[in-house]
C-alpha cells in the first residue's frame, strides 16, 4: 500500500483507527493532487469529515478522470493509455504490428452492451520458413514462462528506454497504472457495501456486469490459431493488472452513467409530481391568476368586479358578497340591483345592475364589449392644489386646467397625474407625478413642492407649489462661492454655474473668494425683481507716499482724495500710509500734498500694495516788510535768502521790496534762512519752511538803528 508500511493486518488496521498515516507519501511517489485530496477524505477520523457513502468518491473520482480531457466519454484517454501500454510490450527492433479490424459480437442478452472480442495484429511478411514458425511456436509456452521470471525479478526497476519519447510514455504509463489500482480498491469496497445493502438483487447484477464485460474468445481451428499472428488480447492477457485497470475504469463510468440517469429520472418525476399537485390545489383555492383562470373557464362567473385600488368590499341590496375586489359572483337572479362599492379613505360608489332573463348583465353608465364579464371601477380621491403666489396656471398631464390655483378637484385613483404649474415672471415647476390613490408620489425636488396626505375620513392629498426666482450672475473675479440667509454650506460657485434661484421673498447672499473682501447684499425675490445681478467683490490695498523712490525715504503723509471707475469718481479721505477698499478692477487713484506736484496711477486689479513717490513743486511766498515803531512799509528793501537742507550756502536774492513793502516770488518747497537788509535799519534773519505751514506769508519789523 502507498500509506501503510505495516503488512500485518491488525498493524494496519491500528494505523487507520489512529490516524497515523503519512499522506506526505502519496506526493512523494507523485501521486495526483485530487487523488490525494480524495485518499485523505476517505481516511478522515472524524465522520462527519469522510465521505458519507461510495458514491461521493465515485463523484470525485469521475470528476477528476474528465477535468484531465476534452473528451466527455474519456476515448481519447483511454485510447492514449491503452496505445501506451501497447507501445511498451513491442521491444524496440521489432517491426511494429499493424491493427486489424475489430471483431465485436453483440450479447445475448437486450441490455448487454457490445463487447470488444478480438483485436487481430497484423505483422509484416516475412520470409521464414514454416518450419522454423512451427519451432518457434513449440518454444514460445517457454520464451513466455522465461519472460515472466525475468519481469519478476525487475519488478520496481526502472526500463530499459531507448530514446526521450519512450521515457515520457512509461511515466505516463506507471501514474496511470496508479491510478488504475486505487480505482479498483475503491470498486471492491463500493461493491462490499452494495453487497451488503441489497443481498442477492445486488449479486445478481453485479454477476450480470461481469458477464456481458467478460471477453469470448472466436472459434476457431488450430490450424487457423496457429498461422494468425499474435492479438493484442493475447498481448495482454499475461499482465492481470492491466486487464482489472481498464475493467475499473469502465466500471467507474459505467455506474456513474447509470446513477446520474437514475437521479435525473427521479427529480424530473418528482418535479412534476408537484406542480401537478400545485395546479390542482391552485385551481380549487385560486391563489395564482392561472389558477384564477383556470376556475372561471370551466365555471365561468355571472359577473366579475375589479376595483383600483383593490381590496373594496361590495353590495348587492346592502348584502354583503364574501371576499373583496376582484371579485367573481357566480350567480345572480334576474332583476335590477343596487351596486355599491366601499373603500377605506374613499367616497362609495353606487351604481345600479340590471341582470336581464337571458343576455349580458349591464350596469349604469357601464359599456363593456358584449364577449367581457368584467368590469373595471376606480375610486376617487379629492386633490386640493395651492401655489406662492397663487394665480398661478395649472397643467394636469400637459392639458391646461380651466381655473388657477388655488382650486379643488377630484381624481379617480390608479391614474397617473403630472401636475405642472406656471406663473409670469417666476420659474416653470414640474417633477411631480402621482397615483391619486396614495400609493405611489415622486417629486424631483422637494424644495418647490410640499405633499400632504390626509386619509380620514376621506382620502384628500394637499399639494403646494413654491415659485422660486432664478437668477444670472455677472461678478468679478472668477470662481466665487456665495452662501445663502446665513447657511454654512455654499448655495454655488461660478465655476459650476453663474445662476440660482430663490423663493419668494428676502434673503441675504454672501459672496466668498480667497485674497478678496466678503460681500454680504440683500436680495428681493419676486416676480417684479431684475434677473441680472452684477456686482464686484472689494480688496484691500496698502498705499504709501515719498519723496524719492530711496528706500531710506521718509513718509511724507500725503493725502488719498478719490478714485475713478467707469468714468465715475468715488471720493476718498485717507492720508498715507493706509489701507484702501477698492474694488477687484483697474481703478485710477488720485493723491496730492502742498508742496509736492498732485499724482494719480492705475492700480490694477491683482495689486495689494502701492508707493507713491511726489515730485516738490514750486511755491508763491509773499514778504512784507515794515518799520517796527511805525508800522510804515519800507520800500526798497532788500530781502535774500539760503537753503539750510542744501549744500548751497551763499545768499541768494528774493527780490526788492515795492511801494507798498511787499515782495512776492517762487520757490521749490522747502525750508530757507531769509535775510532783510535796508540802510538805517538792523538787518533781521528768519526761517521759513513751505511745508509747514499753510499760508505762505513772512512778515518782517524792522529796527531804526
Amino acid at each position: 500500500s502507498r500509506l501503510i508500511d505495516s503488512k500485518e493486518a491488525k498493524e494496519a488496521v491500528q494505523q487507520i483507527t489512529k490516524g497515523e498515516l503519512d499522506t506526505a507519501k502519496l506526493e512523494q511517489q507523485n501521486v495526483p493532487l485530487p487523488i490525494q485530496k480524495i485518499l485523505q477524505k476517505m481516511l478522515q477520523k472524524d465522520p462527519d469529515q469522510r465521505y458519507f457513502g461510495a458514491s461521493g468518491v465515485y463523484l470525485d473520482l469521475v470528476e477528476f478522470l474528465m477535468a484531465n480531457t476534452f473528451s466527455v466519454e474519456l476515448s481519447k484517454e483511454l485510447g492514449d493509455y491503452i496505445q501506451g501500454l501497447y507501445d511498451n510490450k513491442v521491444k524496440p527492433g521489432q517491426p511494429a504490428p499493424v491493427l486489424a479490424e475489430p471483431v465485436i459480437r453483440d450479447s445475448k442478452e437486450p441490455d448487454s452492451e457490445p463487447v470488444l472480442q478480438e483485436i487481430i495484429i497484423k505483422q509484416p511478411s516475412s520470409d521464414v520458413p514454416p518450419e522454423l514458425d512451427n519451432q518457434a511456436d513449440e518454444k514460445k509456452p517457454q520464451l513466455v514462462e522465461k519472460q515472466q521470471e525475468q519481469e519478476k525479478e525487475k519488478e520496481g526497476q526502472e526500463l530499459p528506454i531507448s530514446s526521450t519519447n519512450s521515457v515520457e510514455n512509461v511515466a505516463e504509463i506507471n501514474q496511470n497504472a496508479e491510478i488504475e489500482k486505487i480505482l479498483l480498491e475503491i470498486e471492491n469496497d463500493f461493491k462490499q457495501e452494495i453487497n451488503k445493502k441489497n443481498g442477492a438483487s445486488t449479486g445478481e447484477t453485479s454477476g450480470a456486469l461481469e458477464k456481458n464485460e467478460k471477453m469470448e474468445e472466436p472459434v476457431s481451428s488450430e490450424k487457423v490459431r496457429r498461422d494468425q499472428p499474435a492479438t493484442i488480447s493475447q498481448t495482454f492477457l499475461d499482465d492481470d493488472e492491466v486487464q482489472d485497470d481498464l475493467k475499473t475504469i469502465f466500471d467507474v463510468i459505467r455506474l456513474s452513467t447509470k446513477s446520474h440517469l437514475k437521479g435525473i429520472k427521479i427529480a424530473s418525476v418528482v418535479l412534476l409530481s408537484l406542480l401537478l399537485l400545485f395546479l390542482v390545489f391552485d385551481f380549487f383555492q385560486q391563489f395564482t391568476p392561472i389558477g384564477t383562470a383556470l376556475y372561471e373557464r370551466i365555471y365561468p362567473p355571472a359577473i366579475k368586479i375589479v376595483t383600483v385600488p383593490p381590496g373594496a368590499a361590495v353590495y348587492l341590496d346592502e348584502k354583503r358578497i364574501p371576499g373583496e375586489t376582484p371579485i367573481s359572483i357566480p350567480e345572480i337572479a334576474s332583476g335590477v340591483y343596487q351596486l355599491f362599492l366601499t373603500h377605506e379613505g374613499f367616497k362609495p360608489l353606487k351604481k345600479s345592475i340590471h341582470v336581464p332573463i337571458t343576455g349580458k348583465i349591464k350596469i349604469s353608465g357601464e359599456t363593456k364589449p358584449s364577449d367581457s364579464l368584467t368590469f373595471l371601477f376606480r375610486f376617487k380621491a379629492g386633490i386640493n392644489l395651492n401655489s406662492n403666489p397663487s394665480g398661478a396656471t395649472i397643467y394636469l398631464n400637459d392639458v391646461q386646467y380651466p381655473q388657477q390655483t388655488p382650486v379643488s378637484f377630484e381624481w379617480e385613483a390608479g391614474a397617473p397625474l403630472s401636475i405642472e404649474m406656471t406663473h409670469a415672471g417666476l420659474n416653470r415647476i414640474s417633477g411631480l407625478t402621482l397615483n391619486s390613490g396614495g400609493d405611489e408620489i415622486n417629486i424631483e425636488d422637494d424644495r418647490i413642492w410640499s405633499y400632504q396626505a390626509f386619509d380620514s375620513p376621506v382620502k384628500k392629498i394637499q399639494i403646494e407649489a413654491i415659485f422660486t426666482k432664478t437668477f444670472t450672475l455677472n461678478i468679478i473675479p472668477n470662481d466665487v462661492v456665495w452662501f445663502v440667509d446665513g447657511s454654512s454650506v455654499p448655495a454655488g460657485t461660478t465655476s459650476v454655474s453663474n445662476t440660482f434661484s430663490l423663493p419668494l421673498g428676502e434673503h441675504e447672499i454672501l459672496f466668498k473668494k480667497q485674497g478678496f473682501n466678503d460681500k454680504l447684499i440683500t436680495l428681493r425675490a419676486d416676480e417684479n425683481t431684475p434677473e441680472i445681478v452684477s456686482l464686484v467683490l472689494d480688496r484691500t490695498v496698502r498705499f504709501i507716499a515719498k519723496q524719492n523712490a530711496s528706500a531710506d525715504s521718509n513718509e511724507i503723509d500725503a493725502k488719498i482724495t478719490r478714485y475713478v471707475l467707469r468714468n465715475k469718481s468715488y471720493a476718498l479721505n485717507k492720508v498715507t500710509p493706509c489701507d484702501v477698499t477698492l474694488p477687484a478692477v483697474n481703478v485710477r487713484v488720485y493723491i496730492e500734498k502742498d508742496g509736492y506736484k498732485k499724482a494719480n496711477l492705475v492700480v490694477p486689479a491683482e495689486k495689494r500694495q502701492v508707493a507713491f513717490t511726489l515730485e516738490i513743486s514750486a511755491v508763491s511766498v509773499e514778504i512784507s516788510v515794515f518799520d517796527a515803531l511805525t508800522d510804515i512799509p519800507l520800500e526798497n528793501t532788500s530781502i535774500t535768502y539760503e537753503i539750510t537742507t542744501g549744500d548751497l550756502t551763499e545768499d541768494v536774492l528774493f527780490g526788492i521790496t515795492d511801494y507798498d513793502g511787499k515782495c512776492v516770488n517762487s520757490l521749490k518747497s522747502g525750508e530757507y534762512n531769509f535775510k532783510v537788509k535796508k540802510d538805517g535799519y538792523y538787518e533781521k534773519q528768519m526761517v521759513f519752511n513751505t511745508l509747514n505751514t499753510d499760508e505762505q506769508k513772512m512778515e518782517f519789523k524792522l529796527i531804526i538803528q
